[in-house]
């Protein structure tokens, strides 16, 4: 089933003609999409970050109160374990030889 971000970059693809195919899932990891620019082929995988439950109880004391908790001291932690975690997911297609992109979304 696919993510809203998964759902956002196709439609983005799609309104900016780029052509843009799904990679089928297999038994290891794969990137998402193949898509084409110019001729280039580029692989990319597309992470969605969701508000998890310190986030959420962090946003309601906002409203509440007018400032959160403090959730975590290392700016970009959440977004650099997703950078991690895809490395190896997105280099084994491109062979070293294809550009590939890690688009991380926020919902």
């Amino acid at each position: 089933m696919k993510t809203q971000s998964e759902k956002w970059f196709e439609d983005y693809c799609a309104n900016s003609g780029i052509t843009c195919q799904r990679i089928p899932a297999e038994n290891n990891k794969t990137p998402d999409y193949e898509i084409t620019i110019d001729g280039q082929w580029i692989i990319v995988e597309v992470k969605e970050i969701s508000r998890n439950k310190d986030e959420q109880e962090s946003d309601l004391l906002l409203s509440e109160r007018g400032y959160g908790s403090v959730l975590s001291h290392i700016p970009g932690n959440r977004a650099r374990k997703k950078i991690t975690g895809s490395s190896a997911q997105i280099k084994a297609p491109t062979c070293g030889i294809y550009p590939s992109i890690l688009g991380i979304v926020t919902k």
